[in-house]
């Protein structure tokens, strides 16, 4: 499995192409994600979500709430806030799902990029630690673009990140964190993230 939160990591011989420099801690708040963030927490699953649509629609990673009871999820903000939520749509083959928070209220909702300027080298974020906090993203950069595929980083994502956003420097959401792979030899140590593609995203919401 590919997942961030299974026992079992990828290993490659050698990287696509050269690595970047270090991923380095920055506030979340001047792309101002974090109200868009949730943390959700199901039977067998634990990850990150991002809110797209003011009325509440999370997306998110399949294999987070695959094994969740009726599709009830458990659904925290980053002020605090507990809402109960349904998944309403999953894509098994492409890692991603869509759950309804279950509530009346609305909330800032995160951009979808429209993927076609992505260039590798240009700077992307993820959360930190997003079970400590919404607050603080990495920054690195954009290594490999497979549009109908995936999208390679050189962020060292942690755990919590899987289903969670991988955004550009304006904000946007360009991808869905998914994975984490490591390079042995030279590179030995070295972590890349995996994202599924905003352009798939986007399918997916039309399907």
């Amino acid at each position: 499995s590919l997942a961030l939160g299974a026992s079992l990591t990828v290993l490659l011989l050698t990287p696509p192409i050269p690595t970047f420099a270090q991923s380095q801690v920055e506030s979340a708040s001047r792309l101002n994600i974090s109200a868009s963030v949730v943390t959700l927490q199901g039977v067998g699953g634990k990850g990150t979500g991002s809110i797209i649509e003011a009325e509440g629609l999370v997306l998110t990673s399949e294999h987070i709430i695959r094994k969740v009871q009726r599709g009830q999820v458990s659904i925290l903000t980053e002020e605090g806030l507990r809402y109960p939520g349904k998944v309403i749509a999953v894509d098994r083959a492409r890692d991603l799902a869509l759950i309804q928070i279950l509530s009346n209220q609305t909330f800032s909702a995160l951009p979808l990029a429209d993927g076609k300027s992505l260039e590798t080298g240009e700077a992307v974020y993820a959360l930190d630690d997003p079970f400590a906090s919404l607050e603080t993203l990495i920054s690195g950069q954009l290594q490999q673009i497979k549009p109908t595929s995936y999208l390679s980083t050189n962020l060292a994502l942690s755990p919590g990140d899987s289903g969670g956003p991988l955004v550009n420097a304006q904000g946007e959401l360009i991808g869905v964190n998914r994975a984490m792979i490591k390079f042995q030899g030279e590179n030995q140590g070295t972590s890349w993230g995996l994202a599924t593609p905003v352009q798939i995203v986007r399918q997916f919401l039309e399907q």
